[in-house]
């Protein structure tokens, strides 16, 4: 090989090298949309048939009362902790409005929203 050939020969490990960057943001880029458009509606819980575990939260700004595993016992309740800027938290409130009219009484409560322990708070 002439010294102009071996100029312009390029190592073959090189362009390996090269596509590995490539390759893991394709890999990346794959594994985002399917999480994205993922239809699996399934939420396992080990909690499921289990009584609620001991717990006490501190009252919010501008309350005197918290939300401990106390105030719950004897009820039914579904506790929703939500954001205004979380999309799936504000898409599932019509349906938990929904269960709360069909359900809601005495012994069914859902509490979401910043006053978490005011009970007909939707």
């Amino acid at each position: 090989m002439s010294d102009g050939a071996r100029h312009f020969a390029r190592p073959v490990g090189g362009r390996l090298l090269a596509m590995i960057p490539l390759a893991s943001a394709t890999l990346l880029g794959g594994a985002f949309y399917w999480g994205l458009w993922n239809k699996d509606d399934r939420l396992p819980s080990r909690l499921i048939g289990q009584p609620v575990p001991e717990f006490a939260l501190p009252p919010i700004e501008g309350r005197d009362d918290g939300l401990s595993s106390e105030d719950l016992r004897g009820e039914v309740s579904i506790v929703n902790v939500w954001a205004s800027w979380c999309v799936p938290c504000r898409e599932e409130m019509p349906t938990l409005d929904c269960l709360r009219a069909l359900l809601g009484g005495d012994d069914f409560h859902v509490l979401h929203g910043s006053g978490l322990l005011e009970k007909n708070i939707v």
